[in-house]
């Protein structure tokens, strides 16, 4: 683990919790990366945790919900918090970074533990709860041990444990990458297309959006994993990348491989590298917004 200092008050929380249900945050490749660093700190530190499953909670009552960020166009924890308000015993959310969805936070009692994984969210946390604790962490990803992981030096045929129906589409955008990847063997660009781009580089032909290519279902730890480390070999094997995909910066520092950053369209990148990334990944450069060229 990178830094265990750096997560000191969520290891301590976490410790407390006893069994407890892990919720991975459904979205793209970064998204499995936070869930694989979670799993991987869970483990590393003899926690006795499961999947969450619909089933499994009829037993057990306690969640941990994965880290990522919930914005006002993101809907997936609110409907999960909704689901479960009534009868959850305890509910720890990994570190976040959060805007919007006030009366939800102002909703949430003393069963409610959030983490704030940058500054900028801890101050909106302190201003809309009332009863839920907060905490201020880092995104777990910087946590993540990229060299005890098994990378391969190729994309996989088939991202594990992904129903038919993904495994087609990734067909596709395995063909895609792959051709993308031989074109452009020095210089990558992976900028956003998603509704967090900031506009700045929609026109950028030489860029491909790599966390929205290496994506699919992530319910099981092989889901997650699959994702994850199909993202993280591809990380790997550049020379230099430019983005403002967080987790494609993250990655990049984990991986020794050259990054300039670009901050997005909100604080969320500009204010983890202010409060994490300067001192956890130094090998990532924080860059101003300008037009790039094709």
């Amino acid at each position: 683990m990178i830094n265990r200092a750096a997560f000191e008050s969520l290891v301590m929380h976490l410790k407390t919790l006893g069994p407890f249900l892990f919720r991975p945050n459904s979205g793209n490749g970064g998204d499995a990366i936070i869930a694989l660093a979670c799993m991987e700190m869970f483990d590393e530190i003899g926690l006795d945790w499961e999947v969450y499953t619909s089933k499994g909670y009829e037993n057990c009552k306690s969640v941990v919900y994965s880290g990522g960020a919930t914005f006002p166009q993101y809907f997936a924890l609110k409907k999960f918090i909704a689901a479960h308000e009534v009868d959850i015993e305890s509910f720890t959310l990994m570190p976040h970074s959060f805007e919007g969805h006030e009366q939800v936070l102002a909703n949430m009692d003393e069963r409610y533990h959030l983490f704030a994984r940058e500054k900028t969210t801890y101050s909106y946390l302190e201003k809309v709860t009332t009863e839920a604790k907060i905490h201020l962490s880092h995104d777990v990803a910087f946590s993540l041990d990229v060299d005890s992981l098994n990378l391969s030096e190729s994309l996989p045929l088939f991202l594990p444990g992904q129903p038919i129906n993904f495994d087609l589409q990734w067909f596709l955008k395995r063909f895609k990458l792959r051709c993308y990847l031989a074109s452009n063997p020095k210089e990558r660009l992976f900028f956003r297309t998603d509704s967090e781009a900031s506009g700045e580089y929609d026109d950028l032909k030489r860029s491909v959006d790599l966390s929205r290519l290496i994506k699919g279902k992530m319910m099981t730890r092989k889901q997650v994993t699959g994702i994850a480390l199909a993202f993280l070999s591809v990380i790997k094997t550049c020379n230099h990348i430019m983005t403002d995909r967080l987790h494609v910066g993250i990655a990049a520092g984990l991986c020794d491989v050259s990054c300039q950053l670009y901050p997005g369209v909100n604080f969320k990148i500009s204010s983890i590298y202010e409060h994490s990334g300067k001192d956890l990944i130094p090998e990532v450069e924080m860059m101003e917004h300008q037009k790039l060229i094709n």
